[in-house]
């Protein structure tokens, strides 16, 4: 088989908005040489990870019979070591490298340019204890800013959103893009192969608004929505 990669990013498993197993399954039942899988699996901000792993056990079963695979952990997931448990004997990184020929790239998330997640995230560390009582009493505030980002990443064709994502991409591309030619991320849940001052940048898309992933074969970067 000639080699063939696939990276997907972003199932969010615990959240209700994923509700694609089956499809998910499908995809990595393909024949790869490399699997990569662009960090928010877990979604730990909805669930715990012990109710998320019993609930989609047939998809870690998947990913856990996966020999040639990378895990970057994003934002969502849990701790490495968390992870590394969830998937034994798998390698579960921060980031890595992708080669192909003379040409190379980086392969990470993608969330440390973003500003609500490296300045702001002491704020779901407050707002636990009060998600907490707040339960006892029947308000679900998980739900309510859940609603609150399916509604935000819905207008994702406004100026602010592209705005958002622009500087993103760019600040990627700025920083990796000296080093590597390709940079292949996820985070945005907004799926795209570009070219940006001469570097390929890569997004995987999601499994909770677009259903997207990307495959590398022959040299080129193909999006493919499921």
């Amino acid at each position: 088989m000639d080699h063939k990669f696939l990276f997907i990013s972003d199932l969010h498993l615990g959240s209700p908005l994923f509700e694609c197993e089956n499809e998910v399954i499908s995809v990595l039942s393909g024949e790869y040489s490399m699997v990569f899988i662009v960090g928010d699996i877990i979604d730990t901000w909805e669930e715990s990870v012990e109710h998320i792993v019993s609930k989609y056990s047939k998809l870690i079963d998947k990913i856990n019979e996966l020999e040639n695979i990378m895990i970057i952990k994003g934002n969502h997931d849990p701790s490495l070591q968390s992870l590394e448990t969830i998937f034994p004997g798998k390698y579960v990184v921060t980031k890595c490298e992708f080669h192909s020929g003379e040409n190379s790239g980086i392969v990470i998330h993608g969330d440390e340019f973003d500003i609500m997640v490296t300045k702001y995230s002491w704020i779901t560390k407050v707002l636990a204890p009060i998600h907490w009582a707040l339960e006892r009493i029947g308000i679900n505030l998980k739900a309510f800013f859940r609603e609150l980002f399916f509604s935000i990443a819905n207008k994702r064709n406004k100026s602010y959103y592209k705005d958002l994502v622009f500087d993103i991409e760019h600040s990627l591309v700025e920083k990796y893009g000296h080093e590597y030619k390709y940079v292949i991320v996820g985070h945005t849940h907004l799926p795209k192969i570009e070219t940006i001052n001469g570097c390929i940048y890569v997004n995987c898309g999601d499994w909770v608004h677009n259903k997207t992933y990307v495959i590398y074969e022959d040299g080129n970067f193909r999006l493919v929505e499921a």
